[in-house]
């Protein structure tokens, strides 16, 4: 699927454009996109100090757990 990606946006950067696409705004789609990969790496990085999470205890044998 991201090699169809590559393919689909090289060829729509080299083929000319119809009269009908000059009314196409790509620039909001763009933004959006770019914010959207921000957001995701700027949350894989938060991820990475985020406090490491307590170690739950086991259960020993005969121990119940009680809802």
């Amino acid at each position: 699927m991201g090699g169809y990606g590559v393919m689909q946006a090289a060829f729509g950067l080299v083929l000319p454009g119809n009269l009908k696409d000059s009314g196409v705004r790509i620039m909001p789609t763009f933004l959006m996109i770019a914010a959207v990969v921000s957001l995701f790496f700027y949350l894989l990085a938060a991820s990475f100090d985020a406090p490491a999470v307590p170690p739950r205890e086991h259960l020993r044998p005969g121990e119940t757990i009680t809802i």
